[in-house]
């Protein structure tokens, strides 16, 4: 990390480097595969099924993504710190995970009853909280590899769960299967994808013998609910707006948040991808050596920034082309929703570095304050929102709340790991932002694919002759970690 030309800091680079490409070519073709199955799902059965399987999504994550505890986090956190930890903690993490999920989903089922559902959509939606379940599950897996530094591994099971999915569910759709037989397929691919994460762990990094000791979990549980706070707050603020839309506005005005919100997702894979690269090197830095954490945090921040920056000014700009394309003239609702949820891209990928970063250096509690607040604020904001405007008011109250939460969570950090120069952050992604957008403008009236591919090279251009001439050691530490990945694969 940073601009130091150490050996050392570099060799530490290009693993997160490596970590990060590793994780987020899975989670791209999981993203693409997930995209297409959404989108399927969407134009084959109409709004109203949409989103009800939106529903249905969103309040199983909420409830389900707590159940492990904290655990999976702290043992990701562990394992980074000293792989033996595997033996001592999978198993354990594993069978509370169990305990907890299986009576989420009667949970899910019951409130999707009393929202009117039909004893088929209830069923339905069961099924789609026994995939999110599993995919809980699959995430001890995920951290299990992550701690070793294995997320070729995680991009793997990611495939295999997302392709079988996509590939089944289209399968279904196309003999005239409905919403029942999609979920159904749905968990499948996550069972697939459990069974493939158990395949490489035991193959590749350790065969943990088995036991789970009851009498353990409750100092296990102690130590990792405020690691486990996070998550459920996070989601939560993430969440929460689609369930408080479904029983206020109904399932078509879901099915058209639901379009947009998904598209958002798609590129959560970033911040994905590099959270589960930067964790080992936050979670083992002793204060000491070449770089500072507060040099790595600014690099990290900045990638993330320039990455994800181009894709929020492409959902601004071409909206109305990328709705229609993908979801069709059915869901012109999603636009302006799609529009003013863009610059989620940007904050949620921050957020998510601040979170990471936080649960490295077991400072929980410096996230789940401002997060508590932050979620309470949401809640009284979706109150009023939602009734009066729906999905437009969801996507309000979404990006305020997401900034509001970066700028607490931010200041907490400075306390935690030092200071980052806003400037250095910005200045470029942004100074090339505005460069694209007027690219964009320029090229009005060009078909939008073409005319997107250009904007998007034009900020490419643009960021790479700034960050030469106002920061050349950031310049200098990317080309050194290009040259020597290159040499590498060559």
């Amino acid at each position: 990390m940073g601009s130091d030309t150490g050996s050392r800091p570099l060799r530490v680079s290009q693993r997160i480097a490596v970590g990060t490409l590793s994780r987020a070519v899975g989670e791209v073709v999981g993203k693409v595969a997930t995209l297409l199955l959404y989108v399927a799902i969407a134009r084959e059965l109409g709004e109203a099924l949409f989103g009800d399987f939106v529903f249905a999504l969103s309040l199983s994550t909420i409830l389900m993504v707590g159940a492990g505890l904290g655990l999976q986090e702290l043992l990701a956190r562990e394992v980074a710190k000293d792989p033996a930890r595997i033996d001592d903690l999978f198993w354990n993490v594993l069978a509370v995970k169990a305990v907890t999920l299986v009576p989420l989903v009667l949970v899910v089922a019951l409130i999707g009853a009393a929202r009117g559902y039909s004893v088929e959509l209830a069923a339905a939606a069961a099924g789609v909280a026994i995939s999110i379940g599993l995919e809980v599950g699959a995430n001890t897996y995920y951290a299990v590899f992550q701690g070793v530094e294995k997320n070729h591994h995680v991009a793997t099971s990611l495939i295999v769960n997302r392709i079988s999915t996509t590939v089944m569910a289209l399968i279904v759709l196309a003999l005239g299967g409905g919403l029942l037989l999609v979920a159904a397929v749905v968990a499948l691919g996550s069972l697939f994808g459990v069974a493939t994460a158990y395949f490489l762990m035991r193959h590749d990094i350790a065969r943990p013998a088995f036991s789970v000791e009851p009498r353990r979990w409750p100092k296990l549980i102690r130590i990792g609910f405020p690691l486990g706070l996070i998550t459920v707050l996070n989601q939560s603020l993430l969440r929460l707006n689609v369930v408080i839309l479904g029983f206020f506005a109904g399932s078509a005005a879901v099915g058209e948040y639901g379009a947009a919100s998904r598209l958002i997702e798609a590129t959560l894979f970033v911040p994905w991808a590099f959270g589960g690269a930067i964790l080992p090197w936050f979670s083992r830095h002793t204060g000491q050596g070449a770089v500072t954490m507060a040099r790595g945090l600014e690099m990290v921040t900045k990638t993330m920034v320039t990455l994800t920056l181009p894709v929020a000014v492409v959902f601004i700009v071409y909206a109305d082309e990328l709705i229609d394309f993908l979801f069709g003239s059915g869901y012109g609702g999603a636009v302006s929703q799609l529009q003013l949820l863009a610059v989620m891209t940007v904050l949620y990928a921050v957020s998510s570095v601040a979170t990471t970063v936080l649960i490295g250096r077991d400072r929980p509690q410096d996230f789940t304050k401002p997060a508590a607040i932050v979620l309470v604020v949401s809640v009284l904001l979706s109150l009023v929102l939602i009734p009066a405007y729906e999905g437009d008011g969801a996507a309000v109250n979404l990006v305020i709340s997401s900034a509001l939460l970066l700028v607490l969570t931010m200041r907490n950090m400075a306390r935690v790991v030092g200071t980052v120069s806003p400037l250095n952050v910005l200045v470029a992604p942004l100074a090339s932002g505005a460069g694209m957008v007027g690219a964009a403008y320029l090229l009005d009236g060009v078909p939008w694919v073409p005319a997107a591919v250009v904007s998007l090279a034009v900020y490419a251009l643009a960021f790479l002759v700034i960050e030469r001439v106002l920061f050349p050691a950031d310049f200098a530490f990317y080309s050194r970690i290009f040259r020597r990945e290159t040499a590498a694969s060559g």
